[in-house]
């Protein structure tokens, strides 16, 4: 019936276009010519990368308001990952953090052990089980999968509650923040029926 994936591709290309998974393994493939001293963290989310045409390149991950960038001719004529980026991520994913590359920003060093990074890391395994949950096929082991259910117990009974509503950090939605008001929506005329 259907084809499976190499063991070679990282989950996150998995469902991708085909020309966004290649250009992304040849970058890659690129990439892991680079060493850890050719890797500089600015401040999180920016980093500079060594580069053959010119002395280094600016990669910004990124924000909720801002695009990811690099300053490299790949990166600016096709807008995928680049080598560059690629490094960072090998460089990041060897030990799971930025904290081993070296840091140039004093006003803020890396932090190896942040809440911030824990629950990013706890977010990126979630994610990680929850793409894989959809390709298992051995029916004995996804009922087993049960102990996922004392795991959410445990996270419910860990996270901050006013003894009867739990709190949520979860910021509100963009659909909920550009709602307007009742009174501001124009009303319509009595003559246009």
């Amino acid at each position: 019936g259907y084809r499976k994936y190499s063991e070679r591709l990282p989950l996150f290309l998995r469902d991708r276009p085909r020309v966004v998974v290649d250009h992304i393994m040849d970058r890659h493939l690129q990439a892991m010519s680079y060493r850890r001293e050719d890797v500089t963290v600015h401040r999180d989310g920016v980093f500079s990368v060594k580069s053959q045409t010119a002395d280094y390149h600016k990669i910004c991950f990124g924000s909720h308001t801002t695009m990811p960038s690099c300053t490299c001719e790949d990166w600016q004529r096709n807008l995928l990952p680049c080598k560059h980026f690629c490094a960072v991520f090998i460089m990041v994913q060897a030990d799971g953090t930025s904290s081993s590359i070296p840091h140039t920003d004093t006003n803020h060093p890396p932090k190896g052990n942040s809440k911030t990074q824990k629950r990013q890391k706890c977010g990126s395994l979630l994610r990680d089980i929850s793409d894989l949950v959809y390709h298992l096929q051995d029916e004995p082991f996804l009922d087993s999968i049960v102990r996922l259910n004392d795991l959410l117990e445990d996270v419910r009974h860990h996270t901050p509650h006013d003894d009867t509503l739990p709190l949520s950090y979860t910021p509100p939605s963009k659909k909920c923040r550009d709602l307007k008001p009742l009174s501001m929506i124009p009303r319509k005329h009595p003559s246009s029926g």
